[in-house]
């Protein structure tokens, strides 16, 4: 890291990228040294407007620069290749969630940076939210008296932040199980299962029901599900369930965990927090609508510390804790499959 601070190469520039373009270009500790991405339309503007250098080939992109880490907002499928390729030049990597299309993605490209000795994290924005972390503050404190079940939603709009749907489109991918590697739950309810794992750790079990709302006519096992159901076991006094549905309109997405424990019930959403007692009666609510912007740069500014000073603040979203969410991810896309609860830890004892 020089004196100027970190160095960013971003991977990709759809609305996520463009959105980590622009708070590294407003962090403090880092610089965008060059952007990549197939547009050259977009890659005009983005070097009019940020000064970067950009390039529309991935692997001159790597070639021609020597910035600390690679961004990687671009789908893997797209740009698996680059990445290793970044990872064997010594650069370190930060992949926007999720890790890997799946668990067995995700261990090769662990392995290959811990090869390499460079860093492979995940950026997830939604971890600095002020109300997922007071859910995480209150579960540390004991504040929830004996939690017993958890509760997961995700309910969002394809067309949210992006064009709409072309056959040509570069988000036709997302129904193509080979290219994407999941639906909704590995692309739109990462973040949560991410938090639900950091408070509670890796569930035994992982049940789960996936389907899609392809047409009678289409071919349902080239499509990525739409619509995910999940039950997890963490031990014989706590479970969880996940509801994770994808429509095809532009609605913003809602995000939430609820906590019920035996004396009252958490809410973190990306609007804020509430408590309520067993029958429901609000005590106490925090309103504090989520700012994409403002998580990222937390995100940043956490992850610049962490590369400060790796021993006094390790950055919390690395690859093994990231190869756990994948193990949980992998699981509930087996049972879907098998029709059985399948265990992740079995999954994670064969690779970590």
């Amino acid at each position: 890291m020089s004196v100027d601070g970190i160095s960013f190469g971003i991977l990709g520039l759809d609305s996520r990228g463009r959105l980590l373009l622009e708070a590294i270009s407003g962090a403090g500790g880092c610089r965008v040294q060059a952007v990549a991405d197939t547009d050259s339309r977009l890659l005009k503007s983005v070097s009019d407007r940020y000064g970067c250098d950009v390039y529309d080939d991935y692997r001159q992109f790597i070639i021609q620069n020597e910035f600390d880490t690679l961004v990687i907002a671009a789908n893997l499928h797209r740009c698996l290749d680059t990445v290793r390729m970044a990872i064997k030049e010594g650069i370190h990597c930060l992949k926007l969630v999720p890790m890997a299309r799946d668990f067995e993605e995700a261990g090769a490209l662990w392995r290959l940076a811990q090869s390499h000795h460079v860093r492979f994290d995940v950026a997830n924005p939604l971890r600095y939210h002020q109300a997922f972390r007071a859910l995480r503050e209150l579960l540390r404190k004991g504040t929830i008296d004996r939690p017993y079940l958890a509760r997961l939603w995700c309910d969002v709009g394809v067309h949210a932040d992006e064009d709409p749907l072309q056959p040509d489109s570069q988000k036709d991918w997302v129904t193509d199980q080979e290219l994407a590697g999941g639906g909704v739950l590995l692309h739109n309810a990462y973040p949560l299962i991410d938090q639900l794992i950091e408070c509670f750790g890796v569930p035994q079990q992982v049940y789960s029901l996936c389907n899609s709302q392809a047409s009678d006519r289409q071919q349902l096992h080239h499509l990525t599900e739409d619509t995910a159901l999940v039950t997890m076991r963490f031990s014989e006094s706590l479970i969880a369930d996940s509801i994770a549905m994808r429509h095809w309109d532009d609605r913003p997405a809602g995000l939430s965990i609820t906590v019920h424990g035996r004396k009252q019930v958490v809410t973190a959403s990306l609007e804020g927090l509430t408590i309520r007692d067993q029958r429901g009666r609000t005590i106490q609510t925090d309103v504090c609508p989520y700012d994409p912007m403002e998580g990222l740069k937390a995100l940043l500014a956490d992850y610049v510390l962490g590369f400060r000073k790796p021993r006094e603040h390790p950055f919390g979203s690395d690859g093994p804790a990231n190869l756990k969410r994948m193990a949980v991810m992998q699981a509930a896309y087996l049972s879907a499959r098998t029709g059985s609860p399948e265990e992740p830890e079995r999954l994670l004892s064969k690779t970590v």
